[in-house]
């Protein structure tokens, strides 16, 4: 198949599996009025991803998976920087865990009432005092109902796949609860559907379950110097996981074709 027959095949399967299964999905949470979102919602996520991922031909290959046993509540750190990270993500999704999102995640089409519907948690990124409000009553949230949150602490897709500056939500969040980090380290996925790019390439996305971290030490003084921390451990684990895995690449082909 060519490249131009598998972009439209890839675009328009997907998104009639999107649609078909978000709309199944709603269904079912809205006949239970919510009241298992957050039992659901890993479930339903673990096969989207699968089925998602299965449709783009991405081959996922994944080292420490034990390390997403941590007891709830646990902050999970994603580095994020392809539209496909959620897919990755979602087929390897633990139990009890709920997503921080930008709140234009509703607007999606098929996806935005089924992101409502799991309960999961949405913060106005153009308003610094509304997410500040917005995670303070997210980490009520999570305490009660002893949940795992994923979150990118880079805030948003990087455009050139490197990792990002990280910010300090996550590790506020950590530390009002007391509860550990576990990163999630992704690579491969920025050469497969780097950003502007319409389909996915066919390819393999390697991910990483580092550790658990452990928050007690954390103060609001050193949020920050815990945070670059952290993205040092995350670019350690990439270069190592790109160094030995050569069906992976940092740059998509026909980025590395111009160089």
């Amino acid at each position: 198949m060519g490249r131009k027959l598998w972009g439209i095949y890839q675009v328009i399967a997907c998104w009639i599996f999107t649609a078909v299964f978000c709309g199944l999905g709603s269904l079912l949470l809205l006949i239970t009025f919510r009241a298992f979102s957050y039992s659901l919602a890993s479930r339903l996520l673990r096969i989207y991803g699968r089925g998602m991922c299965w449709l783009s031909r991405v081959e996922i290959v994944i080292e420490g998976e034990e390390h997403l046993d941590t007891a709830a509540p646990c902050v999970i750190a994603m580095n994020h920087t392809s539209v496909i990270d959620i897919f990755v993500i979602s087929s390897h999704m633990p139990p009890r865990l709920v997503v921080v999102g930008k709140k234009e995640m509703l607007l999606v089409p098929f996806v935005g009432q089924f992101y409502w519907l799991m309960r999961f948690i949405t913060v106005d990124r153009k308003n610094s005092i509304r997410a500040v409000a917005s995670m303070k009553r997210a980490n009520r949230l999570i305490a009660e109902n002893k949940l795992r949150v994923l979150v990118a602490p880079e805030g948003t897709r990087t455009k050139d796949g490197n990792l990002g500056p990280f910010k300090k939500g996550a590790f506020f969040t950590a530390m009002e609860l007391g509860c550990p980090i576990v990163s999630m380290v992704m690579a491969g996925s920025y050469a497969l559907h780097p950003s502007g790019q319409v389909s996915t390439t066919p390819g393999r996305v390697r991910m990483r379950i580092l550790p658990p971290i452990d928050s007690s030490s954390f103060t609001r003084a050193n949020l920050q110097e815990k945070a670059d921390e952290l993205r040092d451990q995350m670019n350690e684990a990439l270069d190592d996981m790109y160094a030995n895995d050569p069906l992976i690449s940092r740059q998509p082909h026909t980025q590395r074709e111009t160089e």
